[in-house]
């Protein structure tokens, strides 16, 4: 996503302070995701939203922090490679939690 897309789908992100590590955590990386309504395309907020990247021996699971327009957090991956990554979501305005499988590539 370009920086321009960005600050629209995410208003006030870019103007965040910068987060640091959290107390007795390595993170590997800064992930995150935008929840829109698919008729207006606005971020929804308020929801749990929950990550889980499965790797060769290894699951970690991270709460996701609701953000300007997006949910994200750090999150450690101890070995570059394949996960598979899935995120949950619930809450109103959703009626029923949604499950989002996809794959992620640490190089």
């Amino acid at each position: 996503m370009s920086p321009e897309e960005m600050a629209k789908r995410m208003p006030g992100m870019m103007t965040m302070p910068e987060m640091g590590p959290m107390p007795g955590m390595k993170p590997t990386h800064w992930l995150g995701v935008i929840v829109a309504d698919t008729k207006t395309g606005q971020a929804v907020q308020g929801l749990s939203v929950t990550l889980t990247a499965k790797g060769k021996g290894v699951t970690t699971e991270r709460k996701l922090i609701g953000m300007p327009g997006s949910y994200a957090n750090n999150i450690s991956l101890p070995a570059r490679g394949a996960y598979k990554v899935l995120v949950k979501i619930a809450g109103p305005p959703l009626k029923e939690p949604l499950e989002v499988p996809f794959d992620f590539e640490y190089r």
